[in-house]
């Protein structure tokens, strides 16, 4: 997707809907997001798994799990967010080699700057 302000990824042109993104432990459990029907809400809930903090296990997990959807900007968002992550997700680095594979080759991209990132 293209880059709108402050260097956000737009996922939609139009609202698609409204989510409360609140990093704080316990805010709740975001990764259900992830499961969602719609694609875009889809990525939205992977690019704002990106800047969680402190990460979580089920975050990491759920974020490899997205690197298998249907959706390219899904698998794409997924990539992103474990490599924001750093260190933190460093389990999730054999998932990211296998997505460098991926037919699509923003989902490459995503997973070969993500591997960079979690050195």
């Amino acid at each position: 997707g293209r880059r709108g302000p402050g260097g956000a990824v737009v996922v939609a042109e139009q609202p698609v809907a409204v989510v409360e993104v609140d990093a704080a432990p316990g805010a709740g459990d975001r990764t259900i997001l992830l499961t969602d029907p719609d694609a875009n809400l889809r990525a939205f809930a992977a690019t704002s798994l990106g800047s969680q903090q402190p990460v979580q296990s089920a975050t990491i997990s759920a974020l490899m799990q997205a690197l298998s959807d249907e959706d390219a900007l899904v698998r794409s968002s997924a990539a992103d967010a474990l490599g924001r992550l750093g260190r933190g997700a460093r389990r999730a680095r054999s998932a990211l080699y296998k997505a460098t594979s991926d037919p699509d080759p923003g989902v490459k991209r995503a997973a070969r700057d993500a591997l960079r990132r979690l050195r």
